[in-house]
Protein backbone atom coordinates (compact mmCIF):
# COMPACT_ATOMS: atom_id res chain seq x y z
CA UNK A 1 0.00 0.00 0.00
CA UNK A 2 1.04 3.76 -1.00
CA UNK A 3 2.23 5.74 1.86
CA UNK A 4 1.50 8.99 1.02
CA UNK A 5 3.08 10.56 4.35
CA UNK A 6 6.07 8.58 4.56
CA UNK A 7 6.64 9.35 0.87
CA UNK A 8 6.24 13.13 1.97
CA UNK A 9 8.79 12.85 4.82
CA UNK A 10 11.14 10.77 2.77
CA UNK A 11 11.06 13.83 0.08
CA UNK A 12 11.49 16.34 2.55
CA UNK A 13 14.30 14.94 4.29
CA UNK A 14 16.63 14.95 0.96
CA UNK A 15 15.18 18.44 0.68
CA UNK A 16 16.66 19.66 3.91
CA UNK A 17 20.10 17.23 3.73
CA UNK A 18 20.48 19.09 0.30
CA UNK A 19 19.60 22.56 1.91
CA UNK A 20 21.93 22.37 4.86
CA UNK A 21 24.86 20.90 1.98
CA UNK A 22 24.54 24.42 0.18
CA UNK A 23 24.34 26.23 3.21
CA UNK A 24 27.18 24.79 4.18
CA UNK A 25 29.37 25.18 0.94
CA UNK A 26 28.02 28.87 0.50
CA UNK A 27 29.43 29.67 4.05
CA UNK A 28 32.46 27.86 3.41
CA UNK A 29 33.10 29.11 -0.25
CA UNK A 30 36.40 30.40 -0.02
CA UNK A 31 38.32 26.70 1.00
CA UNK A 32 36.02 25.41 -1.63
CA UNK A 33 37.33 28.09 -4.08
CA UNK A 34 40.67 27.49 -2.74
CA UNK A 35 40.42 23.66 -3.25
CA UNK A 36 38.84 23.92 -6.77
CA UNK A 37 41.63 25.68 -7.65
CA UNK A 38 44.27 23.50 -6.21
CA UNK A 39 43.08 20.73 -7.78
CA UNK A 40 42.26 22.27 -11.55
CA UNK A 41 45.42 24.70 -11.88
CA UNK A 42 46.15 24.78 -15.47
CA UNK A 43 49.84 24.88 -14.75
CA UNK A 44 52.68 22.91 -15.36
CA UNK A 45 49.88 20.91 -17.99
CA UNK A 46 47.84 19.93 -15.14
CA UNK A 47 50.86 19.52 -13.16
CA UNK A 48 49.25 19.10 -9.78
CA UNK A 49 45.85 17.26 -11.29
CA UNK A 50 47.69 14.67 -13.20
CA UNK A 51 50.19 13.96 -9.96
CA UNK A 52 47.29 13.50 -7.70
CA UNK A 53 46.20 10.71 -10.46
CA UNK A 54 49.78 8.83 -10.79
CA UNK A 55 50.00 8.64 -6.81
CA UNK A 56 48.00 5.75 -6.78
CA UNK A 57 51.41 5.01 -5.96
CA UNK A 58 53.92 6.63 -4.33
CA UNK A 59 56.39 8.20 -5.84
CA UNK A 60 60.14 9.58 -4.48
CA UNK A 61 60.83 13.39 -5.06
CA UNK A 62 63.46 13.20 -7.41
CA UNK A 63 60.82 11.32 -9.44
CA UNK A 64 58.21 13.97 -8.97
CA UNK A 65 60.72 16.90 -9.65
CA UNK A 66 61.57 15.25 -12.61
CA UNK A 67 57.56 15.05 -13.79
CA UNK A 68 57.62 18.83 -12.97
CA UNK A 69 60.57 19.86 -14.71
CA UNK A 70 59.42 17.90 -17.90
CA UNK A 71 56.46 20.11 -17.74
CA UNK A 72 58.22 23.62 -17.66
CA UNK A 73 57.83 23.78 -13.90
CA UNK A 74 60.82 24.20 -11.63
CA UNK A 75 59.44 25.64 -8.25
CA UNK A 76 57.58 21.54 -7.97
CA UNK A 77 58.28 22.21 -4.11
CA UNK A 78 55.74 25.21 -3.76
CA UNK A 79 52.65 22.57 -5.24
CA UNK A 80 53.42 20.09 -3.22
CA UNK A 81 53.58 21.96 -0.29
CA UNK A 82 49.83 23.38 -1.44
CA UNK A 83 48.63 19.99 -1.81
CA UNK A 84 50.54 18.75 1.48
CA UNK A 85 48.41 21.68 3.38
CA UNK A 86 45.15 20.50 1.57
CA UNK A 87 45.91 16.99 2.85
CA UNK A 88 45.90 15.33 -0.36
CA UNK A 89 49.30 14.36 -0.45
CA UNK A 90 51.75 13.31 2.65
CA UNK A 91 55.77 13.95 2.30
CA UNK A 92 57.42 11.21 3.74
CA UNK A 93 61.34 11.11 4.87
CA UNK A 94 63.34 7.95 3.92
CA UNK A 95 66.94 6.95 3.77
CA UNK A 96 67.06 8.05 0.12
CA UNK A 97 65.42 11.59 0.48
CA UNK A 98 61.57 11.44 0.52
CA UNK A 99 58.39 9.62 -1.13
CA UNK A 100 55.26 11.26 -1.63
CA UNK A 101 52.27 9.45 -1.17
CA UNK A 102 48.54 10.27 -1.94
CA UNK A 103 46.02 10.47 1.14
CA UNK A 104 42.40 9.16 0.88
CA UNK A 105 41.50 12.70 0.90
CA UNK A 106 43.81 13.34 -2.62
CA UNK A 107 41.99 9.71 -3.50
CA UNK A 108 38.62 11.23 -2.99
CA UNK A 109 39.59 14.99 -5.20
CA UNK A 110 40.79 12.57 -7.61
CA UNK A 111 37.47 10.62 -7.45
CA UNK A 112 36.04 14.06 -7.74
CA UNK A 113 37.65 14.99 -10.85
CA UNK A 114 37.53 12.04 -12.45
CA UNK A 115 33.37 11.55 -11.94
CA UNK A 116 33.19 15.82 -12.80
CA UNK A 117 34.42 14.95 -16.15
CA UNK A 118 32.49 11.84 -16.69
CA UNK A 119 29.09 13.58 -16.18
CA UNK A 120 30.19 16.94 -17.78
CA UNK A 121 32.72 15.85 -20.80
CA UNK A 122 36.41 16.61 -20.42
CA UNK A 123 36.17 19.60 -22.70
CA UNK A 124 33.43 21.02 -20.90
CA UNK A 125 34.76 20.34 -17.45
CA UNK A 126 38.17 21.86 -18.56
CA UNK A 127 36.30 25.13 -20.17
CA UNK A 128 35.11 25.35 -16.76
CA UNK A 129 38.33 25.18 -14.96
CA UNK A 130 40.07 27.77 -16.90
CA UNK A 131 37.48 30.15 -16.06
CA UNK A 132 38.80 29.85 -12.33
CA UNK A 133 35.58 30.31 -10.59
CA UNK A 134 36.36 31.86 -7.07
CA UNK A 135 34.03 32.46 -4.27
CA UNK A 136 31.56 35.07 -4.97
CA UNK A 137 30.63 33.20 -8.33
CA UNK A 138 30.42 30.09 -6.53
CA UNK A 139 28.25 31.40 -4.12
CA UNK A 140 26.04 33.42 -6.81
CA UNK A 141 26.00 29.65 -8.50
CA UNK A 142 24.49 28.39 -5.61
CA UNK A 143 21.93 30.98 -5.04
CA UNK A 144 20.96 30.48 -9.05
CA UNK A 145 20.77 26.46 -8.41
CA UNK A 146 18.54 26.34 -5.35
CA UNK A 147 16.52 28.86 -6.57
CA UNK A 148 12.93 27.42 -7.64
CA UNK A 149 12.57 28.67 -11.11
CA UNK A 150 11.09 25.72 -13.20
CA UNK A 151 12.68 24.36 -16.11
CA UNK A 152 11.69 25.25 -19.54
CA UNK A 153 11.45 22.04 -20.92
CA UNK A 154 11.13 23.24 -24.61
CA UNK A 155 15.04 23.69 -23.93
CA UNK A 156 15.98 22.37 -20.96
CA UNK A 157 17.49 24.99 -19.26
CA UNK A 158 16.45 27.20 -16.38
CA UNK A 159 15.53 31.09 -17.14
CA UNK A 160 16.20 33.98 -15.28
CA UNK A 161 15.20 37.74 -16.41
CA UNK A 162 18.29 39.89 -15.26
CA UNK A 163 16.06 41.27 -13.11
CA UNK A 164 15.69 38.09 -11.10
CA UNK A 165 19.67 37.19 -11.60
CA UNK A 166 20.03 40.91 -9.88
CA UNK A 167 18.02 40.17 -6.66
CA UNK A 168 19.99 36.76 -5.99
CA UNK A 169 23.18 38.62 -6.65
CA UNK A 170 22.56 41.69 -3.64
CA UNK A 171 24.73 39.58 -1.41
CA UNK A 172 28.00 40.50 -3.96
CA UNK A 173 30.10 43.39 -3.51
CA UNK A 174 29.61 46.13 -5.19
CA UNK A 175 32.49 46.67 -7.11
CA UNK A 176 34.25 45.11 -10.37
CA UNK A 177 35.09 42.13 -8.51
CA UNK A 178 31.51 41.59 -7.72
CA UNK A 179 29.85 42.41 -11.21
CA UNK A 180 32.28 39.99 -12.76
CA UNK A 181 30.60 36.80 -10.93
CA UNK A 182 28.11 36.72 -13.40
CA UNK A 183 31.06 36.94 -16.25
CA UNK A 184 32.46 33.98 -14.73
CA UNK A 185 29.61 32.49 -14.39
CA UNK A 186 29.29 32.43 -18.60
CA UNK A 187 32.99 31.68 -18.97
CA UNK A 188 32.42 28.41 -17.29
CA UNK A 189 29.49 27.39 -18.91
CA UNK A 190 27.20 27.64 -15.75
CA UNK A 191 24.75 30.11 -17.24
CA UNK A 192 24.71 31.65 -20.66
CA UNK A 193 23.70 35.07 -21.96
CA UNK A 194 21.46 34.55 -25.03
CA UNK A 195 19.26 37.00 -27.71
CA UNK A 196 15.94 36.62 -26.33
CA UNK A 197 17.06 39.06 -23.29
CA UNK A 198 17.33 36.45 -20.69
CA UNK A 199 19.97 34.25 -18.82
CA UNK A 200 19.30 30.47 -19.12
CA UNK A 201 21.07 28.25 -17.05
CA UNK A 202 21.56 24.33 -18.23
CA UNK A 203 20.39 21.72 -15.85
CA UNK A 204 22.29 18.99 -16.31
CA UNK A 205 25.43 21.29 -16.61
CA UNK A 206 24.52 22.73 -13.06
CA UNK A 207 23.46 19.19 -11.20
CA UNK A 208 27.23 18.03 -12.53
CA UNK A 209 29.01 21.14 -10.75
CA UNK A 210 26.67 21.36 -7.70
CA UNK A 211 27.84 17.52 -7.32
CA UNK A 212 31.23 18.59 -7.97
CA UNK A 213 31.62 21.18 -5.43
CA UNK A 214 29.38 18.46 -2.90
CA UNK A 215 32.44 16.01 -3.41
CA UNK A 216 35.04 18.94 -2.26
CA UNK A 217 33.03 19.95 0.59
CA UNK A 218 33.25 16.26 1.82
CA UNK A 219 37.20 16.35 1.31
CA UNK A 220 37.11 20.06 3.43
CA UNK A 221 35.12 18.23 6.38
CA UNK A 222 37.58 15.44 6.00
CA UNK A 223 40.41 16.92 6.48
CA UNK A 224 42.48 16.66 10.04
CA UNK A 225 41.87 20.79 10.45
CA UNK A 226 38.06 20.75 9.96
CA UNK A 227 35.94 22.25 12.64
Amino acid sequence: MYNSGANSMVMQSDEDLRGRLIKDIFTRADEVADLHAAITSPRGDRFRARLLHVLESKMDSAAVQEMAEGTGLREYRRHLNKLAKLGLIQVEPTAQGEDIVRTPLGEQAVNAIREFERRLGIEEARTLYEASLGTNSIRLFLRTYSSEKGVDWDNLKVRFTPAEIGRLSLFLPRSIEGISAVDKLNEAGLVSYEDDGFIYVRPRRARAFYQYLRSLIEILQGHPDAA
